[in-house]
């Protein structure tokens, strides 16, 4: 539509209270995601009211988020997604593996480029990604000693945070999804293609690229799926057994 452009907005559960703890935080992520078209022009006003999400961009999906007023449908719960996607992720700041105060109520979430966002899984899935690839190890590195070993640490577990990795990530959710009979809602594509219209390929298993001396070989029953090593094939195919069978 003219002048309008589609968006998401995360909204928490109402009883949903901050987390005490990193577990809590994992087993509780709770969050309706919708898609709202907004007037273009009024999204370019919010300025600087809008938080940046540096880690999805580094995820090659470049997203703002505009906080709502709290008598905004009335929710007041503690917004996991926003504070997910707010982590600061820059292994050289101080507020490495951060994010802002207990961000409560909804969000607006835009892509940085004005372009749409069609469907709230682009969310669920990201915040899954992050979830899972670097929440977990995050705790574990800050709670080294102070050190080069810290320094070394916090520079390989942001190795998985790249587009290349995040986009087949979300390619074999969507074949997931469908064999399962459940397709994402919407049906989006990678957002990463929103940004950049090739992607270069990574290894399923742990997310490296084709640089030497690692070289990715396709797998020869999809055509789609790459790996760097017999290794990470096998790994993989636990849940790629089931992928592996869709044709998109």
């Amino acid at each position: 539509m003219a002048g309008q452009v589609r968006c998401l907005i995360a909204q928490p559960l109402n009883n949903t209270a901050a987390p005490k703890t990193d577990d809590d935080f994992k087993k509780n992520f709770r969050a309706d995601v919708f898609v709202v078209p907004m007037p273009s022009e009024g999204l370019a006003h919010g300025g600087n009211d809008y938080s940046h999400s540096s880690i999805a961009a580094q995820l090659g999906v470049p997203l703002k988020l505009l906080r709502m007023p709290v008598s905004y449908q009335g929710y007041t719960g503690f917004n996991f997604a926003a504070n997910i996607l707010l982590t600061d992720y820059d292994p050289t700041s101080s507020d490495f593996g951060t994010s802002p105060p207990g961000i409560c109520g909804a969000a607006l979430i835009v892509h940085s480029d004005g372009v749409d966002l069609t469907s709230g899984e682009i969310v669920k899935v990201m915040v899954d990604y992050i979830n899972f690839f670097f929440l977990p190890k995050l705790e574990r590195t800050l709670a080294l000693a102070e050190g080069e070993d810290k320094e070394m640490a916090k520079k390989q577990i942001v190795g998985r945070l790249t587009k290349e990795a995040f986009h087949a990530y979300f390619e074999e959710r969507r074949r997931l999804a469908i064999a399962e009979g459940k397709p994402l809602d919407g049906k989006p594509k990678s957002p990463v293609l929103l940004k950049y219209t090739k992607v270069a390929q990574s290894c399923g298993g742990c997310g490296a690229l084709a640089s030497p001396p690692v070289k990715l070989s396709m797998c020869a029953k999809c055509n789609f799926r790459h790996y760097c090593s017999k290794e990470c094939q096998k790994e993989d195919w636990v849940t790629h057994k089931k992928a592996c069978k869709v044709k998109l």
